[in-house]
């Protein structure tokens, strides 16, 4: 630790220490990689290795003393509310609750972004850039005046200026959805947009592409890979996970699937990622999912990846399907949910997990017709394959709901938690 005195502001420097090499399931601050950090008297500011701010924790006047500040490679801040731990765990899995700065379907109605103290932090981590910007640094260690002058470079222009060369490397204006199981690494993938687009365009759907589905070619492909390397560069030893998007990624060519992770993960020297474990997140279709042999689940379970599939089966009632628009059956939805089973006891490195809807104007029937797979059509509790309850729009009643769900859970064999939509 190093400290400098700046204008009378006394600041405590750390150059790349080593926080945690394994995402944990923890209910106090948890910081995963090698990082940076600068500690004032009011606050803890923490960047990644490229110098580009990531984390803000306020030390007094703070909401909580165990709450902070996420910035995404997207330049998207999030805040993470503590809550009470025991209901937020119980409801998405996880300890904090994130709360973003655009609108998503949480149960919670906390707006973290609203509040002085927040908006003060803000404003505090650029003014110290500034400070730093405006002083002579008399700095005699070659890291810690390597790290500084990044973090002057990194000014709110310039993160925003990198968010939209990002977007422009995957050739996306915006990633609207992540799986749900990409919060297993706090939502750190990288991303490969290896299809655009869905099969299926269903009615309700706000995140997903109405223009049909459309896969990438090679080409295209290694060109992202190539070029996120680069963009991540000194960062990248921090990611041990990828998504291949969109959203219906499953439904490329198998031979495309399994080159792109091969690849990603040999272009990313993923093996020599700081953070243990290689993951591998993407969303899949009924169809694409049912195509699928076992000699293609063996080859997905050989990748050196955990692997998550994520399907969207939102009902099993004839009614609902058709309400929502949603080109299904009931049996081709109970086929699917019993192949999830049995891939989830068969392949040790494949888990995939389902997504149904979630709304108190629903029929009885759908709900029913969820409790009968859940609960009926499993012969004892598994603990691998969650069932995600996603609410269709921003709850009117979020207390009534978040007590249905409770109750609800309780019935299944399955791990089951709201599924709460995070961009990327």
């Amino acid at each position: 630790m190093k400290e400098i005195v700046l204008n009378n502001l006394k600041l405590r420097v750390k150059v790349k220490q080593k926080g945690s090499d394994v995402y944990k399931k923890v209910s106090y601050p948890l910081r995963v990689g090698i990082y940076s950090e600068i500690e004032t008297r009011d606050y803890i500011f923490q960047y990644d290795l490229n110098n580009e701010i990531k984390y803000i924790q306020g030390k007094k006047d703070w909401p909580h003393p165990l709450e902070w500040l996420k910035r995404t490679k997207t330049n998207r801040w999030i805040y993470y509310f503590a809550g009470e731990y025991n209901d937020i765990y119980d409801a998405i899995g996880e300890y904090y609750l994130p709360c973003f700065t655009y609108p998503t379907n949480t149960l919670w109605k906390r707006d973290p972004f609203r509040e002085s103290e927040i908006k003060k932090a803000l404003l505090a981590w650029d003014e110290l850039r500034s400070l730093l910007e405006k002083s002579q640094i008399a700095e005699t260690d070659r890291d810690i005046k390597k790290f500084l002058k990044g973090v002057i470079k990194s000014s709110p222009s310039f993160l925003e200026k990198r968010a939209k060369e990002l977007y422009s490397i995957i050739e996306k204006n915006e990633i609207n959805v992540l799986p749900p199981d990409t919060r297993h690494v706090d939502y750190n993938c990288i991303p490969i947009i290896i299809s655009d687009g869905c099969i299926y365009g269903c009615k309700f759907c706000m995140v997903k592409s109405q223009k049909g589905f459309k896969q990438r070619s090679w080409n295209n492909i290694k060109q992202q890979i190539e070029k996120l390397k680069e963009f991540y560069s000194e960062e990248i030893i921090n990611y041990n996970a990828i998504f291949l998007g969109e959203n219906d990624a499953l439904n490329s060519s198998f031979e495309l699937i399994l080159n792109t992770a091969s690849y990603a993960y040999e272009k990313f020297e993923l093996k020599n990622s700081f953070i243990k474990g290689t993951y591998l997140f993407m969303f899949g279709s009924v169809k694409s999912f049912m195509k699928l042999r076992y000699k293609d689940f063996e080859a997905l379970n050989s990748l050196p990846f955990y692997t998550y599939i994520n399907i969207g089966l939102e009902s099993a009632d004839p009614n609902t399907l058709k309400y929502l628009g949603k080109p299904l059956n009931v049996e081709e939805v109970k086929e699917c949910f019993l192949k999830t089973i049995e891939v989830n006891r068969n392949f040790l490195n494949l888990e995939v997990t389902v997504n149904f809807l979630f709304d108190l104007s629903f029929p009885d029937d759908h709900f029913r017709s969820i409790e009968k797979l859940v609960y009926e059509e499993i012969e004892r509790p598994f603990s691998k394959g969650c069932v995600y309850l996603s609410p269709l729009n921003i709850p009117s009643q979020p207390k009534k709901m978040l007590r249905f769900f409770k109750n609800f859970k309780r019935k299944s064999k399955l791990p089951m938690f709201l599924y709460i939509i995070q961009r990327f």
